[in-house]
């Protein structure tokens, strides 16, 4: 895909890892992260997903607000080819039972303050394999989240993806009834941002693939 990596968002992940290390990537409150701090996350998160038995295409369900960790997250994912498939944090357990079921993610990621919300319904999500909770979870069952990240190394696991491959499936706000999954690929995604640019920027602003 690049002269760094196969995968799209491992190869724009070690560019800026490379070339600007230091440059801040994130910023959360009066925090401050670094490329060079959040890009080996990353790749623990891939390679951790990896030994979970995730897969090229798999659906992987996460639970956070816009923090840091929703993030790393979602990159991990990606990384991984997977599919990230985030969950809307207001949502109630009967909403987290209908998405955990109708995704048919493998894998559920969540921050503990959603505890009561997604626990009493993991008996239901039979087709998640794996919990994993950031903080203190009720269910002896559920992977630790920092226990998850450092059980992966901190290397880009090159798994090739095309700008045609799926890049993230969200969940509409359902007003008539629960929410459809609508996927969307790399290349719709690049797209749109060329088109929103091209408002922004210059009416001649775009990107051809």
């Amino acid at each position: 895909m690049g002269s760094y990596s196969p995968n799209i968002i491992a190869n724009s992940l070690i560019c800026c890892h490379t070339h600007n290390a230091d440059g801040e990537f994130v910023v959360y409150g009066d925090k401050r992260y670094s490329w060079g701090k959040v890009v080996p996350r990353v790749f623990k998160i891939a390679q951790a997903l990896i030994k979970l038995g995730v897969r090229k295409e798999d659906k992987v369900a996460f639970m956070f607000h816009n923090t840091p960790e929703f993030i790393e997250v979602n990159c991990g994912i990606q990384v991984a080819e997977a599919i990230p498939t985030p969950m809307n944090y207001r949502y109630v357990t009967r909403e987290v039972e209908f998405q955990g079921q109708h995704s048919d993610a493998n894998v559920l990621i969540y921050d503990s303050i959603w505890a009561e919300a997604v626990e009493p319904v993991i008996p239901n999500l039979t087709g998640i394999k794996h919990f994993i909770c950031l903080g203190k979870s009720g269910d002896s069952k559920v992977i630790s989240y920092d226990e998850f990240v450092n059980s992966g190394e901190e290397k880009d696991p090159a798994v090739a993806n095309d700008w045609k491959d799926v890049a993230v499936m969200i969940y509409t706000g359902g007003t008539t009834g629960f929410p459809k999954g609508v996927m969307l690929t790399y290349q719709a995604h690049v797209e749109m941002y060329s088109t929103f640019l091209s408002h922004v920027v210059s009416p001649r602003f775009s990107l051809q693939f």
